[in-house]
């Protein structure tokens, strides 16, 4: 029972030592804890519940340390999370090194709505259970208009995320928030045609390329200086380049559009954005940054240069 306790303490430590990073002291707590396990082999029959324990419990490393293999070869799923998330720690670093971090996605979306003027529309796309839309629909006055098709994505994202994942049904939501109901290249003309008016608040979680660009095709040039967009699968995924980034970074190049980056969650997908310049022309009673003029902007892969701190608004 002593060895059982001291394996669950030193399995605790190796979780936690995974989170921060691979290190020698790392594979040293590996090299101990099979050891370790290996003498219970020894000391007990196979159907002994403490061994069963301790399988179980390593079983659960195996899938997720990057580190364990299975049958000589890496899991390569475990592989891609790292190589994904080395990816976004380099674009992190070269592009908003100082941006605001939040531990979760809803206090993230919180602030930015907060950042939004009260002036133009507020758009989600991809409602799914109605999570984000409820959240939205709480901190602002006014209405959200929310799109879905509601029978799932369109076509395939990445693996475990195939044609039809996240189907469902319209969820109840509050009254302020109206729900557009069908696919984007659908709804989102019509839904044009009938509103006037710039983006104040843009949320994209609709995950694909496709899906993406068509909400920029058929609305980006509703988008103003200062307008507040928050994207949920930006990056740290396998795929992140082709999909939701892919779909903003060809917009803003082919369209003259500077951004900057405000704020992200570190442990997850999701960025905020804000516009600061655009190439068309914008009535100033839209240009909600209009009275902050020569403030330093972006573009493409340029790094940002203003400041930010990390205390909650």
């Amino acid at each position: 029972m002593g060895l059982r306790r001291e394996l669950r303490k030193q399995i605790a430590r190796f979780n936690e030592m995974f989170r921060c990073q691979a290190s020698e002291a790392l594979l040293t707590e590996i090299a101990d804890i099979r050891q370790k396990v290996s003498q219970l082999h020894n000391e007990f029959d196979n159907n002994n519940g403490d061994v069963r324990f301790i399988l179980d419990e390593l079983r659960g490393l195996s899938r997720h340390s990057l580190l364990a293999k299975n049958h000589e070869s890496h899991n390569l799923l475990g592989m891609a999370d790292l190589l994904a998330g080395l990816e976004s720690a380099q674009y992190y670093t070269d592009n908003f090194p100082l941006a605001l971090t939040f531990n979760d996605g809803l206090d993230l979306l919180i602030d930015a709505v907060r950042r939004a003027k009260d002036d133009g529309l507020f758009l989600e796309f991809g409602v799914a259970s109605g999570r984000t839309a409820r959240c939205i629909s709480e901190h602002i006055d006014g209405t959200l208009y929310a799109f879905d098709v509601f029978e799932g994505l369109p076509e395939d994202w990445r693996t475990g995320y195939m044609k039809g994942h996240f189907a469902g049904v319209a969820p109840e939501l509050h009254d302020n928030v109206v729900i557009v109901k069908g696919l984007f290249a659908d709804t989102l003309p019509k839904f044009a045609a009938e509103n006037d008016g710039f983006i104040s608040f843009l949320h994209i979680d609709c995950d694909l390329y496709s899906s993406t660009k068509e909400i920029f095709n058929i609305i980006g040039r509703r988008l103003v200086p200062g307008s507040v967009i928050v994207f949920d699968e930006y990056f740290n995924y396998p795929g992140w380049k082709r999909h939701e980034f892919l779909a903003f970074k060809e917009f803003t190049e082919a369209n003259g559009v500077e951004y900057s980056y405000v704020s992200f969650v570190p442990s997850h997908q999701q960025v905020c954005v804000v516009i600061r310049k655009v190439s068309w022309q914008v009535d100033n009673g839209y240009d909600f940054l209009s009275s902050n003029p020569g403030e330093t902007v972006r573009s493409s892969e340029k790094p940002v240069s203003h400041q930010h701190t990390n205390n909650y608004p």
